[in-house]
């Protein structure tokens, strides 16, 4: 484990005239302890337009998912699901 905390992000902009300040931007953050970015990069990506267009309920299911994941070897290969 690393003493640092990594995190991938997904951002959001959006205009909107309506809001007081023409438009918006959220994020998306993905949290790991290991600085895993071929895999946790891309799952920011995926997991902000998923949160943004599904909902709560989406990321805690991917959540779920993830933590069933098996422990990384190095030099090996893993398939996620």
């Amino acid at each position: 484990k690393s003493p640092f905390l990594y995190g991938f992000v997904f951002c959001r902009q959006r205009q909107d005239e309506r809001l007081r300040r023409g438009g918006e931007q959220k994020s998306v953050v993905v949290l790991s302890m290991f600085p895993y970015s071929s895999v946790l990069g891309p799952l920011s990506q995926w997991a902000g337009p998923t949160f943004f267009n599904q909902g709560h309920e989406a990321l805690e299911e991917a959540f779920e998912d993830v933590l069933e994941w098996q422990e990384p070897e190095a030099g090996g290969r893993a398939i996620l699901a």
